[in-house]
């Protein structure tokens, strides 16, 4: 009995005893608060995720809601800018008057519509979608309708105007749709088939070759009315 009294008594084994009880003691508090920030912290990590989840849906719907809007914005202009060298062609003087009142009535919203459409989409467009957008626009689309101005004002003889016809025709849909196709693939909206690659150098891009408004595409001009 006396071993175990000294036992009790010793410096080693109170020494022992008071470092498992100061465990006891730490673990029960220190668990609960680590415990705590451990919640805490993977709480603040979903719903960063969250939040980043939900960001990424606004865009993908603004995206998919740009791309349907100008795409009908732009190819609005081209119907009614085309009916005014088409009816010119024809040789039908009042389907022509009233095919450039048409034009001049709504060019001004046409082209406010899509250079703010342009503008809008900056927030959620990659520096190369913009850039192909910006160049579209000022190397492209707006010399189309100062070129279908001038051929208004001056009334030159019918090659230049089948000419200015036919290469809207053709090079307005090839340009068009190359930057619809490009916006698409950079916005990640087109489906990727096996084997396809993207190209992401500047020679791909929309707006890269950009003629001016006095190059002509030889086509086969629209019949005249005799």
């Amino acid at each position: 009995m006396e071993s175990v009294l000294n036992a009790l008594a010793s410096e080693s084994f109170l020494e022992k005893a008071l470092l498992l009880i100061t465990g006891a003691i730490l673990t029960g508090i220190l668990v609960p608060f680590v415990k705590a920030w451990m919640d805490r912290a993977t709480f603040e990590r979903q719903k960063t995720f969250e939040a980043h989840l939900a960001r990424q849906s606004d865009v993908i719907k603004a995206q998919t809601q740009f791309l349907t809007e100008f795409s009908n914005h732009i190819w609005e202009y081209h119907k009614v800018s085309q009916r005014v060298s088409y009816s010119r062609l024809s040789g039908d003087k009042k389907a022509y008057q009233s095919a450039v009142q048409a034009y001049q009535d709504s060019v001004w919203e046409s082209l406010h519509k899509i250079r703010g459409a342009i503008g809008g989409a900056r927030w959620f467009c990659s520096d190369a979608a913009h850039q192909a957008l910006t160049s579209w626009y000022e190397e492209w689309f707006v010399k189309l309708g100062v070129a279908l101005t001038q051929l208004m004002e001056q009334d030159p003889n019918d090659k230049q105007w089948s000419e200015h016809h036919m290469r809207v025709h053709y090079e307005a849909s090839e340009r068009n749709y190359g930057l619809l196709q490009f916006l698409a693939d950079d916005f990640g909206l087109r489906p990727i088939v096996e084997g396809q690659r993207i190209a992401k150098n500047s020679r791909n891009r929309p707006g890269a070759r950009l003629a001016s408004p006095n190059n002509s595409v030889q086509r086969t001009p629209p019949s005249r009315r005799r």
